[in-house]
């Protein structure tokens, strides 16, 4: 609660949009592979949602375990280890391998890692863990899984799914891409977490062309139709049931030429006639987060600062 993440982009940014608007896509292998073992793990979670998630499930498959043996594996290696055993492999990143594979008892944080990473599951069994380490261990250590992984690969957007063709992304990895924000923005809703949105700097430095084209409109919506009507333009799979706290803020003063008076003036101009055709809604909608930004300054300056003295 009160935790705040910045920009957030990733969570706001229609992909849809954004793809149509970049095109193809270069990425490592790497990357691509973490990417798409992320993605099949958050899947699961919008099944109910999105009923072609589980065919897309099976093309992520069948992607992950062709990555893993170009990456991970020699010519002649049988493929071992499941998808689930990745994805732990890629949440064990989250810890120091120097820690982690050090030989000092003091230093090995290895049981208290898997505690705390193994977050799925209340009760943790350290052989569940063995072939995630495994693959940990060549992610930090191997040369050779290092070299191939940096390989450089093209992903393209299109809609013909074309079996000889392994890289490319279509309009319905996009709509699963944006149920998965959807539950994602829930959880932090639930969470108590608040973003802290940066209009202009997006604008400028991000694939952002225009104002009222900024998330901070999907995050907290201005109209309740936005959110709650059978065509809600911001919940189309009807995941999200409450709106996004954000906040308001210039980022970097010396580098971005604005204020926090001229992002809310910013906000409220482009707002009116595509996000609200009342003026009344959209200023009460600006107050609203000035008083939540000016709440988090007291409680992170005051009473938090307080009680940690």
């Amino acid at each position: 609660d009160r935790d705040r993440l910045g920009h957030a982009l990733s969570i706001g940014l229609n992909p849809k949009k954004w793809c149509e608007l970049n095109g193809d896509i270069f990425i490592t292998k790497q990357e691509h592979f973490d990417n798409l073992v992320w993605l099949y793990h958050q899947s699961i979670e919008v099944l109910p949602y999105y009923e072609k998630a589980n065919k897309l499930r099976e093309k992520y498959a069948r992607l992950i375990k062709e990555l893993y043996k170009e990456i991970y594996l020699s010519k002649n290696d049988e493929l071992s280890g499941e998808i689930e055993d990745m994805y732990k492999a890629w949440k064990l990143r989250e810890f120091c391998p120097i820690v982690m594979f050090s030989e000092d008892e003091m230093l090995n944080k290895a049981d208290e890692y898997l505690k705390i990473a193994d977050f799925d599951s209340e009760k943790l069994c350290k052989e569940e863990y063995e072939k995630a380490i495994d693959i940990y261990h060549k992610y930090h250590t191997c040369s050779n899984v290092r070299k191939k992984g940096d390989e450089i690969i093209k992903i393209e957007y299109e809609n013909i799914n074309r079996n000889l063709y392994k890289y490319f992304i279509t309009d319905e990895d996009l709509e699963l891409i944006e149920a998965v924000q959807d539950r994602l923005i829930q959880k932090f809703c639930e969470k108590g977490i608040i973003i802290e949105t940066n209009p202009s700097s997006n604008v400028y430095i991000a694939h952002i062309h225009s104002y009222d084209k900024h998330p901070i409109f999907r995050w907290n919506p201005i109209e309740c139709d936005d959110l709650d009507s059978e065509d809600a333009k911001f919940n189309k799979y009807k995941i999200r049931t409450s709106r996004m706290k954000v906040c308001v803020n210039t980022d970097d003063p010396a580098i971005m030429p604005t204020t926090l008076r001229n992002e809310f003036d910013l906000l409220e101009r482009t707002a009116f006639g595509i996000h609200s055709k009342s003026k009344e809604k959209i200023e009460n909608w600006c107050e609203n987060i000035r008083k939540l930004g000016i709440e988090i300054f007291d409680y992170d300056h005051q009473i938090s600062e307080f009680r940690r003295v």
